[in-house]
């Protein structure tokens, strides 16, 4: 009998709920993201890092991160095209 393995998400998943999880949520500390995103440590740490340099994030407060005009776009963006190829 073969079980159906759980399908992963990508790491590009995981920043579009991030993203999604800021807009929602407002500026929150990384604890609060992976929680709320459902992942762990390392991908929330890498993903942050990688929206900071892209600039789709900011740092809000002294460890809370918030989404910036840039990562609002991306992720209409994004809702966009999901849209389109269903």
């Amino acid at each position: 009998m073969m079980l159906e393995r759980e399908s992963r998400r990508s790491e590009s998943e995981i920043r579009v709920e991030i993203l999604r999880a800021l807009l929602t949520n407002g500026p929150l500390v990384p604890t609060r993201i992976m929680l709320k995103v459902n992942t762990n440590w390392y991908y929330v740490m890498r993903s942050l890092d990688r929206l900071l340099k892209s600039a789709a994030l900011t740092r809000a407060a002294e460890n809370a991160y918030a989404i910036t005009s840039v990562g609002v776009d991306a992720l209409c963006r994004y809702d966009e095209v999901m849209a389109i190829l269903g």
